[in-house]
């Protein structure tokens, strides 16, 4: 989410990213809800379409976070 956006737990939020040279085609997408401390999973294993729907755990927090990493396989 951009700085200072509202999500609200239970909602679909689209989840974008673009990238380029990666050594794969999956990507691992993860959100974090205490600023990075901690990371679950969206999604471990995804096809790097540039984008995903997430559905917002019903977690109450101003400090979360969404990474995007290459997956190689």
């Amino acid at each position: 989410p951009v700085a200072g956006n509202k999500i609200y737990g239970g909602n679909t939020f689209s989840v974008n990213w673009s990238s380029s040279s990666l050594p794969g085609n999956y990507v691992k997408v993860e959100y974090s809800s205490d600023s990075g401390a901690t990371w679950q999973s969206i999604n471990n294993n995804y096809y790097n379409y540039g984008n995903i729907n997430w559905t917002i755990p019903k977690v109450y927090s101003s400090r979360y976070l969404i990474k995007v990493s290459s997956v190689t396989t």
